[in-house]
């Protein structure tokens, strides 16, 4: 009833404006799925780069220990360097997991292991670096180098490591079901408005084409002589 008592113009107008607004609304839904998918990506590459950081800790590792083995095996001072370089190397890229992560467990297993560095450093590499620069307690250093000293430190990059994978695999899961899901709403909105404009152009065709042949109807009785009509 409603319908019919509108003009024309203003049906067509109706009709057009509920296609508008499932376009609108589809478009919406998509572009928020879009920012979504692009945040996720961003951060993404932001863990990549700190997962690189990660590796470059496990690394910076080993070279810290063939440093203090070499300095004190051959008292090489380019060994010694070794050590200092990987030293400085370490904790620029843990402060760099520290400060950019966005995960809390990823920060505070970033902190833990930091701090396990700095006792690991005072037990196994400062205090053999120094013993092994005296020649009186050289052998003491050498005796130190017999020992197991990487397990704990070993065992938190690779727990680090493995938040940082699983953080990846998470957000690309999110990614793709964002994208599954503007897909899904891409052919939803398509479906409604071809339902929509079939509904619409069926209910305009009777709504408009019915008083025109409604007229067409009179006018052929008024022209067949009956002015009842």
């Amino acid at each position: 009833m409603f319908l019919q008592n509108l003009k024309t113009t203003q049906k067509f107008l109706l009709a057009f404006g509920v296609l508008i607004l499932i376009s609108l609304a589809a478009n919406t839904v998509v572009l928020t799925q879009l920012r979504n998918i692009s945040d996720l990506i961003q951060k993404n590459d932001t863990t990549f780069t700190l997962s690189m950081d990660g590796a470059a800790v496990y690394r910076g590792l080993i070279e810290q220990q063939n440093g203090i083995r070499g300095y004190v095996i051959a008292g090489d001072p380019s060994f010694l360097k070794t050590y200092q370089e990987n030293v400085t190397s370490v904790d620029a890229a843990l402060d760099e997991i520290i400060a950019r992560t966005g995960s809390p467990e990823i920060r505070d297993q970033a902190t833990r292991l930091k701090q396990t560095f700095a006792t690991w450093r005072v037990d196994y590499a400062e205090k053999p670096l120094a013993l092994a620069s005296n020649p009186a307690t050289h052998d003491q250093a050498m005796a130190m180098m017999g020992k197991k000293t990487l397990g704990e430190l070993r065992k938190e990059i690779e727990e680090m490591l493995k938040l940082q994978s699983a953080l990846q695999n998470s957000r690309i899961v999110q990614s793709n079901a964002s994208v599954t899901s503007a897909y899904l709403i891409l052919a939803l909105s398509a479906l409604a408005s071809v339902l929509a404009a079939g509904a619409m152009a069926f209910m305009l065709s009777r709504l408009v084409a019915r008083p025109v042949v409604q007229m067409t109807d009179a006018m052929r009785t008024r022209a067949a002589g009956d002015n009842s009509v």
